[in-house]
């Protein structure tokens, strides 16, 4: 079944290093009517959501810091939506650059599909947190070189 499959692929999420700051009671920036609103900051996460009946169909972007209930919001309108991971980083916009850079050849465009979001990837969550770790160890040593 898929759901089981999905249930033992879950990560744990050891890979945030630093403890984020608590969600404002308030989101920090907000969707209103089409634009955004609020205060602009780079640290944030870099989150997979994951449809559990469709594993290995991953939808990888960055929210700031309070974003990830309207992240999970948005995507639910499509179908089931599961936050499956999410690591946080204090540029949470290079870090989703990096590791869709270093996921290149899972993403669906890559793969010919025209018709979907640049944030898609027909990848497993190991591989992902794989990456991940990879990058971090490149921030960590100073690597940080997008190529």
């Amino acid at each position: 079944m898929a759901t089981d499959r999905y249930e033992k692929e879950k990560p744990a999420l050891t890979l945030v290093k630093n403890n984020p700051p608590k969600p404002a009671a308030q989101p920090m920036r907000k969707r209103v009517g089409g634009t955004m609103e609020g205060e602009v900051v780079p640290q944030g996460w870099v989150y997979m959501i994951g449809n559990p009946e469709i594993p290995h169909l991953l939808k990888i972007g960055r929210t700031y810091p309070d974003g990830i209930d309207s992240r999970l919001s948005e995507a639910q309108r499509w179908g089931r939506a599961e936050l499956v991971g999410k690591f946080w980083f204090d540029d949470a916009n290079e870090a989703e650059k990096r590791i869709h850079a270093m996921l290149y050849k899972w993403n669906l465009r890559t793969m010919g599909y025209t018709d979907c979001g640049k944030e898609l990837f027909h990848v497993s969550t190991s591989m992902v947190e794989k990456v991940v770790e990879e990058y971090t160890k490149e921030l960590e040593s100073g690597e940080n070189a997008v190529g």
